[in-house]
C-alpha cells in the first residue's frame, strides 16, 4: 500500500467519522470482554459435545448428518436403521422393546456345495489297510479340504458383489436408511432381484403339527379324555401356525452356489439389563447342568462366544456383557463410530471410513451406565386376596405344563427374570441362519463362514454329539426374559406373534411338549396362565425416570 496516499486519506477524514471510530472500538473492547467473561455453560450449550455427559440424553438424542456432538465423526450414518436409540426402544417407556415396524433385516449367505457336501465314500476294511499303507487317507483328507477352499473362495467372491459384507462374515445387515442418496435405489433392486440376485420369494416356515390322534374335532366337554385334549391341542396349535402363516416370515433368493435368506429381528426390552449383566457366569453353567424331572426333552445349553465368554445378550446370546450389546448397537443401528465398534460400512462405497469417534469412551461408558440403571420390571399388585389367588395358580399351572424349567423365576441372586438366559432348540418353524453384526471397512479376517452355516445346519445333532459350536446354531434361540412381558408385544425373534398365544403356539424343538400340555389345558385354565403372564410389567413412569 502506498504510505503517502494513505496518509493523505487519514488527514481528510470528518471530525464526525473520529468520533464514530472510537466509539465503535469501546463497543467492540466490551463485546470482546463480554465474550472473554462469558461462562463455560454457555459454551457447552452451543457445543453438545462439551456438555456434561448424560447416559439418558445420548439414548434420547436424536441423531443428524454430521452432528454436532460427534468428536470429529460424521454423526449419523452412512447407513442406520433409525436415528436414535428410544426410536427402536420404547414401548413401556424408554428401554423398552420396539413394534414390528422397527424390525432390523438381516441378509444371509448359505453355500449349496458347502463342506457337507464332499462326503467320501466310506472304504472297505481292505481299501483302509492299503491306504493307511501308501498314505492315501491323508491324500484324500487334503483334496477333500483344497476342494472345500476352492467352493469357499469362488462363493465369497461372488457373493462381495452382491454386499461387500460377504467378503468377511455370513450375515450383514441390510439397513432401511443411507445417506448416500443412491443407497435407497440400491436396497430396493438387491431385494427386487436385480443385478446378481433373483426376485427374493417369501417362505412360511410353518411346518404342520404331528397330529397324534385321528378323528373329528371334539369341543371343551366333560368329561374329557387325555386323548381328546391332545387332539384339541394339536389342532388348536396348528390352526394358529397355519392363521400366522400367511404373513411373510423369511424371504429367500438364489445365486450361483448359494442361497440368500432375509431375515427380520424384533428390538428386545433392556428393563433390568444391569441385572442381567451382573449374573454370574456359574449361574447360566449351573442351569446348563440342572435335570428337569418330568421335563428330561430340555437341554438348553451355554452359549459359549469364539472368545470363550458366555453370552447372554441378544435374540442368540451372542453379546457377553450389555457394554458390548450397546456398543454393536451403536454402531449398528445408528451407524455411530465408537471406541470399542467401528461404524458400519456402506455397500456403496466400502472403503469409506470416518476421521474420529461419534461418542468418546466417557460418553459410551454413561450410556451403558443409563442402561445398567433402567429400572426392572414388575410384577403388578394384586387388587385383592382373590385376584392374588388367582394369580399364583397361573403362575403353578405355568410351571406344572413345563414352561418354568427355561423361564426361570430366578437366575443367581436376580428374582423375577424368568429366563435360564441359555439357548435352546426351538425347532424347524424358527430357523435363522441369520447373525446380528455389520461388516466393517478393513475387517481383521475373514471368518469360514460358509462352513460354520454348514455344520449349523445339524444343529440339533450337534448339541448331542459333543461338537463344539460357537454361539447358537440356526435353531437356537436364548430363553428370551419374561419379566416386562405384556407391554413388549410383539413376540418372537422376528415379532411374528402378536399374542402370547401365537407365540407359545410357535414354540418347537426341546419346547414343543410344553407348548402342547398349555394347549391342553381348559380355556379357564388357559387364561389363568395368561393373567398371570400380564401381570409381568413394565417398570412405572416414575421409576423410569429416576434412572440417569
Amino acid at each position: 500500500m502506498n504510505t503517502l496516499a494513505t496518509n493523505r486519506s487519514r488527514s481528510f477524514v470528518p471530525a464526525g467519522w473520529c468520533l464514530a471510530a472510537v466509539a465503535l472500538a469501546a463497543i467492540l473492547c466490551w463485546s470482546g470482554a463480554a465474550i472473554a467473561d462469558k461462562p463455560a455453560t454457555e459454551d457447552a450449550a452451543q457445543n453438545p459435545a462439551q456438555q456434561e455427559v448424560s447416559g439418558r440424553e445420548i439414548f434420547l438424542r436424536e441423531w443428524m448428518v454430521n452432528d454436532s456432538r460427534s468428536h470429529g465423526g460424521d454423526g449419523l450414518g452412512p447407513v442406520f436403521n433409525d436415528t436414535s436409540c428410544i426410536a427402536c426402544h420404547n414401548q413401556g417407556g424408554a428401554g423398552g422393546g420396539g413394534p414390528a415396524s422397527k424390525n432390523v433385516e438381516i441378509l444371509s449367505a448359505t453355500s449349496h456345495s458347502g463342506p457337507r457336501m464332499v462326503v467320501p465314500q466310506q472304504p472297505t476294511p481292505g481299501e483302509q489297510f492299503v491306504r493307511s499303507m501308501f498314505g492315501l487317507q491323508e491324500q484324500q483328507r487334503q483334496f477333500d479340504s483344497e476342494v472345500i477352499r476352492r467352493r469357499q473362495e469362488a462363493a465369497r467372491k461372488h457373493l462381495a458383489k452382491i454386499h461387500p459384507g460377504f467378503q468377511s462374515a455370513g450375515s450383514v445387515v441390510l439397513h432401511r436408511f443411507g445417506i448416500d442418496p443412491k443407497y435407497a435405489t440400491w436396497r430396493q433392486q438387491l431385494i427386487n432381484g436385480h443385478g446378481h440376485v433373483q426376485h427374493f420369494n417369501a417362505v412360511t416356515n410353518v411346518a404342520a403339527v404331528d397330529m397324534l390322534v385321528d378323528g373329528p374335532q371334539t369341543a371343551e366337554a366333560q368329561p374329557e379324555s387325555d386323548l381328546q385334549k391332545l387332539q384339541r391341542a394339536t389342532q388348536e396349535i396348528q390352526r394358529i401356525r397355519s392363521e400366522l402363516g400367511q404373513v411373510q416370515f423369511t424371504k429367500t433368493s438364489f445365486v450361483d452356489g448359494a442361497t440368500l435368506t432375509l431375515t427380520e429381528r424384533n428390538a428386545i426390552s433392556l428393563f433390568g439389563a444391569g441385572l442381567i449383566d451382573s449374573i454370574p457366569d456359574v449361574a447360566i453353567e449351573a442351569a446348563a447342568n440342572a435335570k428337569h424331572e418330568g421335563f428330561p426333552e430340555i437341554s438348553g445349553r451355554v452359549s459359549r462366544l469364539k472368545d470363550g465368554r458366555i453370552g447372554r445378550f441378544g435374540w442368540k446370546a451372542q453379546k457377553a456383557t450389555l457394554y458390548d450389546f450397546t456398543m454393536t448397537a451403536c454402531a449398528v443401528e445408528l451407524g455411530l463410530h465408537v471406541p470399542d465398534h467401528p461404524q458400519a460400512g456402506t455397500p456403496l462405497d466400502p472403503e469409506y471410513r470416518t476421521a474420529s469417534f461419534d461418542l468418546n469412551q466417557d460418553e459410551c461408558n454413561a450410556l451403558v451406565d443409563y442402561l445398567k440403571n433402567l429400572p426392572a420390571p414388575e410384577m403388578t399388585p394384586p387388587a385383592n386376596d382373590n385376584h392374588a389367588e388367582y394369580l399364583a395358580g397361573g403362575q403353578k399351572l405355568f410351571a406344572s405344563v413345563g414352561c418354568a424349567t427355561c423361564h426361570t423365576e430366578q437366575m443367581g441372586d436376580v428374582v423375577g427374570v424368568y429366563s435360564d438366559l441359555l439357548v435352546h432348540d426351538m425347532g424347524n418353524d424358527l430357523v435363522d441362519t441369520g447373525d446380528y453384526g455389520s461388516f466393517t471397512p478393513t475387517p481383521d479376517t475373514a471368518e469360514d463362514f460358509i462352513e460354520e452355516v454348514a455344520e449349523a445346519d445339524e444343529g440339533d445333532q450337534s448339541r448331542l454329539s459333543g461338537i463344539r459350536v460357537v454361539g447358537a446354531t440356526r435353531q437356537e434361540w436364548r430363553t428370551a426374559p419374561l419379566w416386562g412381558v405384556r407391554d413388549s408385544a410383539p413376540y418372537l425373534h422376528d415379532g411374528r406373534a402378536e399374542t402370547l398365544e401365537q407365540a407359545i403356539a410357535f414354540h418347537g424343538g426341546e419346547s414343543a411338549g410344553s407348548a402342547q400340555k398349555y394347549f391342553m389345558l381348559t380355556s379357564e385354565e388357559r387364561q389363568q396362565v395368561l393373567a398371570f403372564l400380564r401381570s409381568l410389567t413394565a417398570p412405572s413412569p416414575d421409576r423410569l425416570a429416576s434412572a440417569r
